[in-house]
């Protein structure tokens, strides 16, 4: 059987995807460096292993999940290491690829090579989007995505259970990390829309509030009966401003500057949109309005942070929306007789595709270049641990969290602040002095039977704490690296 040359095109992208992700992912899980998120989120799971409790024994600013399935992770498999953490959140990675090629198979009259392509093509992206590293992101997806395919599923199929199973994993991505909330403006659109057509019923969307209800009441059961953490604790943590405030003023200029990593993705969906609206009346509208909010609505983080890993939450549905607009597009009238606008919409996703490609290239030679980073921090904890016990008071100045959860080191106001990204933070507070800033870290100090410091932490804090360090701290050592350790004098 003769192929299209758009079947051959795909099938041809999808081979050269599959090798391109297979060697990104075996050199993330040997070469990449240990992140600092990383460092954070698997130091909490690795204390709570030891009976430590979240919001009660040790503070902590962020929902806590994905730290509980690294902790049950770590529970199972005791000689867990941070390669393991790393695959496991991988293989997140071809599920969430799973669920969009269910989605868009969904959308596309079973058309299995494109959804397959809308698989590889996600996958492939979320590499290129601090995806060598471990943060939270890439769960709260899978929740996402399983929202998403369950409510249109359930509406399909008419089935109240899809729907109470679609409540449940929509508070899951709250869970996974506070951004999650943003699933909802799609959810309620989605549900609006549906109403006011007489397609879902009110019961529909009660059940769907049952869902979120039941997931509430078990995970937040099982945090205050069987952890015994302190509810006050949880809560204030969690919705505390400080967090917020940390954030840097909003910047357009910052904005525009990471535009230049997504508009690949972006572009495609602003050209092609205006087409949805031509076919509003189709039974596959309000499924392809909630796809597009839920893009939208987890872009709109990237004004306040352009980290590359904060658009990870938008890009599964900037993905499947791409896929969605070409099939839409095939049957609109074509320009001047010789070209459709489904030709033009193709060749958009394929430069997409191009461009993730030159990416995935870029950052396998990336993690080949620069394994010496990895190399440098497992020395400098092998050098730490020569001088620091496990589980001593440390404040740890460096421009890294590793060595928290490569040394099992504990900060001296655990039960507080627990681990902090003391350089990044402080200095990122809008109008900080730098008197202000050693004020914040002078109590930690002074309770701490070391101190970690590198070249770049001694010389952003030239206030009192440089000095404190000095007077009531030894340097120990320092590594070829810059690394020095500070012991107390007594």
């Amino acid at each position: 059987m003769k192929l299209k040359i758009e079947t051959l095109a795909l099938i041809v992208f999808n081979l050269i995807v599959l090798g391109l992700i297979v060697s990104v992912g075996i050199n993330t899980v040997s070469l990449a460096q240990i992140n600092p998120d990383g460092s954070y989120y698997l130091s909490y799971s690795e204390n709570m292993f030891k009976g430590y409790r979240p919001y009660t024994d040790m503070g902590l600013d962020y929902m806590p999940f994905v730290i509980y399935i690294f902790f049950f992770f770590k529970m199972i498999f005791n000689g867990i290491q941070y390669e393991h953490y790393l695959t496991i959140q991988i293989l997140s990675y071809f599920l969430s690829g799973f669920l969009i090629y269910l989605i868009v198979l969904h959308f596309t009259l079973r058309n299995k090579i494109v959804s397959i392509t809308a698989g590889f093509l996600f996958i492939g992206s979320i590499f290129t989007f601090d995806g060598i590293y471990i943060i939270l992101e890439p769960y709260l997806i899978v929740f996402a995505l399983l929202t998403v395919l369950l409510l249109i599923k359930a509406n399909e199929k008419n089935n109240s259970l899809l729907f109470l199973f679609a409540g449940f994993f929509s508070i899951c991505c709250f869970f996974c990390k506070q951004y999650g909330v943003l699933i909802y403006p799609a959810v309620a659109i989605y549900f609006l829309w549906q109403y006011y057509s007489k397609v879902i019923k009110l019961k529909n969307m009660f059940t769907f509030f049952m869902g979120i209800v039941t997931a509430s009441i078990l995970f937040l059961a099982f945090l205050f009966l069987i952890h015994r953490v302190e509810p006050s604790g949880f809560f204030y943590s969690i919705f505390k401003p400080q967090y917020v405030d940390s954030y840097p003023n909003l910047s357009i200029n910052a904005f525009i500057s990471f535009f230049r990593y997504s508009v690949f993705y972006v572009f495609p969906i602003i050209m092609l949109f205006p087409f949805i609206f031509i076919e509003k009346n189709s039974k596959h509208f309000p499924q392809v309005l909630l796809v597009i909010v839920a893009a939208a609505s987890f872009f709109s983080v990237m004004i306040v942070r352009q980290y590359p890993h904060y658009f990870q939450l938008s890009l599964p549905f900037l993905i499947i929306s791409i896929f969605i607009l070409l099939e839409k597009t095939k049957e609109i009238m074509p320009f001047f007789k010789l070209i459709r606008l489904y030709h033009l919409a193709f060749l958009l996703m394929i430069f997409s595709m191009f461009i993730t490609i030159v990416r995935l290239k870029q950052l396998n030679e990336y993690l080949i270049g620069n394994y010496s980073i990895k190399q440098t921090q497992l020395s400098n904890a092998l050098t730490i641990n020569k001088y620091i016990p496990a589980r001593t008071l440390t404040t740890n100045l460096s421009a890294t969290l590793s060595f928290s959860y490569l040394c099992e080191l504990i900060p001296p106001d655990f039960k507080q602040s627990g681990f902090n990204f003391y350089l990044r933070n402080e200095q990122a507070i809008p109008n900080k002095t730098f008197e202000q800033i050693d004020q914040r870290i002078k109590p930690n100090i002074l309770n701490s039977e070391f101190v970690l410091t590198d070249t770049i932490s001694e010389t952003s804090f030239p206030g009192v704490n440089v000095f404190l360090i000095q007077q009531q701290f030894n340097k120990i050592v320092t590594t070829n690296s810059g690394l020095s350790i500070w012991k107390k004098k007594y």
